[in-house]
């Protein structure tokens, strides 16, 4: 029983190492300038919302200095951000030097994964299909259900899709933007990111009039199905806590939770 509990450890500690370097790969491909440095990852896009700058550690080795060094990197950049935390990176010495430093917990998030080496649920897509976008039209199409989606103010809007826009993708890359359409309308959409440490999935998100109709969905299980062809054995993503169901449902396993802490 013993070794038996050690290898489950031992593997869930490997996925969650894989999940976060797709965190990393994500929000290093959208940044404008990064941190990294002694077990830290940090990031800005520039753009004024805190969850779109941020720092997660990658290694145990994190240090007063360091902590120190990230705060100025966010301070020259004149950026709201966050410190992100994961379960196996030495949370609890982190923690005690945040809050040294006057930070506070500002909320925590689920992380999910999916095995794809298991089959995957039925795409049920009646009156609409799955487009990839290859080109700026349809990249200006994808752009419709994610600004509604989201509901963020017109200027974050406008520069979160100049960071996409500036990512290559389709083809051989590895970032691909999926697109439903209703009656040629763009409706849905999601982003798969594909990296050495498997797939993930951001970006999901409807148009209102749309919502509850199993539209996000079916985009969720299309850029599952894509990463499977692309032969990757997992998939993760990070979900708001109002669509953890939709991802439990579809068979995703939340892992664990990312901690939020940010500077007063």
């Amino acid at each position: 029983y013993i070794q038996r509990l050690y290898i489950y450890m031992e593997n869930s500690n490997q996925l969650i190492i894989n999940i976060i370097g797709t965190q990393e790969f994500f929000w290093r491909s959208m940044a404008t300038d990064v941190y990294h440095k002694n077990g830290l990852f940090g990031w800005t896009t520039e753009l004024k919302a805190d969850y779109l700058n941020g720092v997660i550690n990658t290694g145990a080795n994190v240090t007063l200095e360091n902590v120190k060094e990230v705060i100025d990197f966010f301070k020259t950049h004149d950026v709201s951000w966050l410190w992100i935390l994961n379960p196996i990176y030495d949370a609890k010495s982190t923690i005690k030097l945040l809050l040294s430093q006057g930070f506070k917990e500002a909320g925590s998030y689920p992380v999910m994964w999916y095995d794809l080496t298991r089959d995957l649920p039925e795409l049920d897509l009646k009156q609409a299909y799955i487009r990839e976008v290859l080109d700026e039209k349809g990249l200006m199409e994808w752009r419709i259900p994610e600004d509604e989606g989201f509901k963020v103010d017109k200027n974050e809007q406008s520069g979160y899709f100049d960071r996409v826009e500036n990512v290559p993708f389709g083809g051989a890359e590895a970032f691909h933007h999926y697109v439903v359409y209703k009656d040629e309308k763009p409706i849905s959409c999601a982003t798969l990111s594909i990296s050495k440490y498997g797939a993930r999935i951001d970006n999901v998100a409807t148009c209102d009039d749309f919502l509850r109709q199993g539209f996000g969905r079916a985009v969720t299980i299309f850029a599952m199905r894509e990463a499977q062809k692309f032969g990757c054995k997992m998939v993760c993503l990070e979900s708001s806590n109002e669509g953890l169901s939709l991802y439990l449902k579809i068979g995703f396993k939340e892992i664990y939770q990312n901690k939020e802490y940010c500077l007063l």
